[in-house]
């Protein structure tokens, strides 16, 4: 009998142990204004389908996203993105010749199993420099190609992470499993996941997601349109700006995108945007004024503590 009871009693242990290690813990991040989440929209490879009528969809609500491109890709369509700049979009880098690993037959030239980190910083460096030429304008933010981050094989691989820190304000990744924690997060390797193919029915639960735990959902997609392979559904799109969710707020351009005014320090201390993606946005260190360089860390006695949101638009979930 004794056995027996403690055997119940280990399993129920054990049962609640597994249930308190699975539960979320919603996000200690001070969302402003009554707010509990954010969602960005962001769109890779410089698909022709963006600047050539899907970028349309997203001005048509003053939505602002983040394109995160390939130069020689761009060049197919440079007028269109020229367009997609001036209406405040964001721009990303995503390297210069997309490299992925070369398990993928059309990677196989570009495989990443083949770079040195030397390598990849060229590339990076080179992708910047050429979209600053094409479209006029800096990319502060990258999103890893094929969701990798890592160059090298077995014993010689290595982390591109640390690189993309340093270069950058921060890294998105693909197909990740969750949101982002604000108040924790790696902004060199934020989580993206994946709106291609989905209806809005399908992307709903992600935002209460968000909204539930309180982070930041950051969206991920490739071809504009409503049907194909790697397509973010133009009809999602146009439903979740008519929501009560994505609409109701319009976007305030962050300095630098059209001369508009810089926005108030209230402002700048959280996120009162409505949707769209986000850009540059940098750790503050508590007690210490000013926002940080790309890839500078806390000096001696500060604190990561809250964001300093520049350029760009957010759209805040209540």
């Amino acid at each position: 009998m004794r056995n027996t009871i403690q055997s119940i009693l280990l399993v129920g242990l054990m049962v609640t142990s597994a249930l308190s290690w699975s539960q979320p813990v919603a996000s200690s991040f001070p969302w402003p204004a009554g707010k509990r989440a954010a969602v960005s929209l962001t769109f890779d490879d410089a698909r022709t389908s963006q600047p050539n009528g899907g970028a349309a969809v997203l001005d048509q609500y003053g939505v602002k996203g983040t394109f995160f491109i390939v130069p020689g890709t761009a060049k197919e369509s440079l007028e269109g993105w020229k367009k997609v700049v001036a209406s405040g979009h964001e721009i990303g880098n995503h390297s210069l010749n997309h490299p992925c690993s070369g398990n993928f037959p059309w990677a196989r030239s570009k495989a990443i199993e083949n770079y040195s980190l030397e390598q990849m910083r060229a590339e990076l460096m080179d992708a910047n420099k050429s979209i600053e030429s094409l479209l006029g304008v800096k990319s502060e933010v990258f999103a890893y190609p094929c969701g990798q981050k890592y160059v090298g094989r077995g014993r010689d691989t290595k982390s591109y992470v640390p690189l993309v820190a340093e270069l950058f304000l921060l890294g998105r990744g693909w197909l990740d499993e969750g949101p982002n924690d604000p108040a924790f997060c790696d902004f060199a390797q934020l989580t993206g996941m994946e709106m291609d193919g989905k209806d809005f029915d399908a992307i709903l639960p992600l935002i209460e997601n968000a909204r539930k735990n309180q982070q930041w959902l950051v969206l991920a997609g490739h071809e504009m349109g409503e049907s194909g392979t790697q397509t973010t559904r133009l009809s999602m799109l146009n439903t979740f700006n008519s929501t009560e969710i994505g609409k109701g707020l319009t976007p305030h351009l962050r300095q630098g995108f059209g001369g508009q005014a810089s926005p108030s320090p209230e402002e700048r201390g959280g996120v009162d945007f409505k949707l769209g993606v986000r850009s540059q946005f940098r750790w503050n260190c508590i007690g210490i004024e000013g926002p940080l360089s790309p890839g500078e860390g806390c000096p001696k006695g500060g604190v990561s503590g809250g964001v300093d949101f520049k350029l760009g638009v957010r759209s805040l979930v209540r």
